[in-house]
């Protein structure tokens, strides 16, 4: 070895049969500790290792869109009926909270309700 790195690529189990040949014919080096210490603290490995802390489950949120572009000369039927049908699955056996799922649809009294400008 020269010292310049190497520039193989190797598959898990090829590297592993590497690591292995170099416990066996250099014990005292720690070969696998060298290289978990390396692991634990090189920036990329060990912003890949880390899993972010989750002190709860993840909120569940969901947009709801349905057009039947009534009075149109595209007039869609059942667009709507879709999207409250898909509320009703996603808060009753997905769980979603109701205040979490926001419905628009044109045929809504609330302007803040209404998919189109």
């Amino acid at each position: 070895w020269n010292g310049k790195p190497v520039q193989q690529e190797y598959t898990f189990p090829q590297f592993k049969v590497v690591l292995e040949d170099m416990h066996r014919r250099f014990p005292n080096w720690n070969v696998a500790g060298k290289l978990m210490k390396w692991a634990r603290e090189h920036p990329t490995v060990a912003a890949l290792q880390k899993s972010p802390k989750v002190d709860r489950p993840p909120t569940k949120k969901a947009l709801l869109i349905g057009i039947n572009y009534s009075g149109t000369a595209n007039e869609l039927g059942g667009c709507i009926n879709d999207v409250r049908s898909e509320m009703r699955v996603l808060t009753n056996v997905f769980g979603f909270p109701q205040e979490n799922v926001l419905l628009l649809t044109e045929d809504q009294n609330d302007s803040s309700k209404l998919p189109t400008c």
